[in-house]
């Protein structure tokens, strides 16, 4: 709680308690979580602006006049209420992108052990053949040269993609941190939702795309499921539903969907 005198002309401030009490009257509570816009002190009153719209409509800019020995204590500065689950949604997004790198790499060692496995098995066969005389042995070199060149391309293969999606992934991020830095009224939870949508999209991308899915399922279902979760969290999980916030996210998820249909992540490549 503070006193009048610790606020300067501009600042957001709320009644947080009763005002004092005088001629034997009860504490008054008016104005108590209503923003007021702290003008001054003068002439023993605090003067303050309205801001509530049935106020302004009947008041119009004249300013709010409080007698300063009743109401010199019981001040502290306005929280919009709405900013109260945006603290809970950033740490839910950034655990939702936590979660979603750590099963990408995930599913990549796991992709990597089983085609390392996979040759070691076959390895371990085509030796088996040489030593019963079933195979030659410039034919077991040659096989064997063959499966070995077969798994370091393999490997290369699935080591370049994820190379080339961190790329781009990257530069979306960076993207997006230097435009909320230097951007004009550019709010974080709608960069927040579009990496979200973006990252969760991928994810799913990746996981059908390893399935064996065809390309118009991996860029048509991922996107949908992600924007029905979006729809989802805002108008049934949040209490205060945001469009800019649906929207970041719906539009993260068709980012996603469109680099995998065109190949984005193609300029980054090596020729």
């Amino acid at each position: 709680m503070k006193t009048i005198y610790d606020f300067k002309k501009g600042d957001k401030i709320v009644r947080i308690q009763p005002a004092k009490p005088y001629q034997n009257r009860m504490r008054d509570r008016s104005y108590m979580g209503e923003k007021l816009i702290f003008v001054g002190i003068a002439n023993g009153q605090i003067y303050c602006k309205r801001t509530d719209r049935l106020s302004l409509s009947i008041f119009g800019d004249e300013l709010l006049g409080l007698a300063l020995d009743v109401w010199d204590e019981g001040w502290d500065l306005f929280i919009d209420p709405k900013t109260l689950s945006h603290g809970l949604i950033r740490k839910w997004m950034q655990k939702l992108i936590k979660t979603i790198f750590t099963l990408f790499f995930a599913l990549l060692c796991m992709s990597l052990s089983a085609q390392v496995n996979n040759y070691k098995v076959n390895s371990s066969l085509l030796l088996k053949s040489f030593e019963k005389g079933e195979i030659s042995k410039e034919s077991y070199i040659d096989i064997s040269r063959m499966q070995l060149n077969k798994l370091h391309d393999s490997i290369h293969i699935v080591a370049q993609k994820p190379h080339y999606s961190a790329a781009l992934d990257l530069a979306l991020i960076g993207g997006g941190v230097l435009y909320q830095k230097f951007g004009k009224n550019v709010k974080y939870d709608y960069i927040l939702h579009a990496w979200g949508g973006y990252f969760a999209t991928k994810a799913m991308i990746f996981g059908l795309d390893k399935a064996g899915a065809s390309k118009a399922t991996c860029a048509i279902v991922p996107p949908l499921v992600t924007s029905a979760l979006c729809l989802l969290k805002e108008y049934m999980i949040d209490s205060t539903p945001s469009k800019g916030d649906l929207y970041a996210g719906i539009g993260g998820a068709g980012l996603a969907s469109i680099s995998y249909s065109i190949d984005l992540e193609k300029i980054f490549r090596r020729k």
